[in-house]
């Protein structure tokens, strides 16, 4: 299991679903719980894969359609972010909930990150492997979400500023990730 937690820590660092959730995190300063919808959507994604690993190839063929929706929630999310509103509604938390499960649950799916997941179920027995994968992406987007909270806090950014430019991120990563589907070059 501790083999399992710290590969998926290392694979994870820098991929597009830890910098998505440090966004949505730092966008929306609720913090533990974008992280539980990060963790929701990865455990999902991969205990799906692993249970259906004898159809994963469906998925896997399928990876276009699968990344041009995550570039789309990103997008959207981003979009709702950028709305001029001092509280966010309970609708807007909502899409954004939804935008953030949808796009790290679509981005997960015949990612690397699950491949290796689905490998070392052939290692470890299958719960071990999700338990021990799950847990080195909660441990790592759990840092990394903290350490931007206290930069945040210590840097002392208007929050205008943020939602702007986190929002703006959030767009560009979709847009960027709809270009590389779009011509092919998967560099995860």
């Amino acid at each position: 299991m501790l083999y399992a937690a710290l590969l998926i820590f290392i694979m994870e660092f820098a991929d597009k679903t830890m910098i998505a959730t440090v966004l949505f995190g730092v966008r929306s300063r609720r913090y533990l719980t974008v992280l539980l919808i990060s963790v929701a959507a990865f455990l999902s994604a991969n205990t799906i894969a692993v249970i259906l690993a004898s159809t994963i190839s469906t998925f896997l063929s399928n990876r276009k359609v699968l990344m041009l929706i995550a570039s789309v929630a990103f997008i959207v999310a981003g979009l709702i972010s950028l709305r001029k509103s001092s509280e966010p509604t309970q609708q807007s938390i909502r899409l954004t909930s939804i935008a953030v499960f949808t796009g790290i649950f679509a981005s997960e799916l015949g990612d690397k990150t699950q491949l290796t997941v689905l490998g070392l179920t052939l290692t470890f027995n299958w719960v071990v492997a999700i338990l021990g994968a799950t847990i080195g992406y909660t441990v790592l987007n759990g840092l990394v979400l903290t350490l931007s909270k206290k930069a945040f806090e210590v840097l002392k950014y208007s929050e205008e500023k943020v939602k702007f430019y986190s929002s703006l991120m959030l767009i560009v990563l979709g847009v960027v990730i709809a270009v590389i589907t779009v011509l092919n070059i998967f560099p995860w």
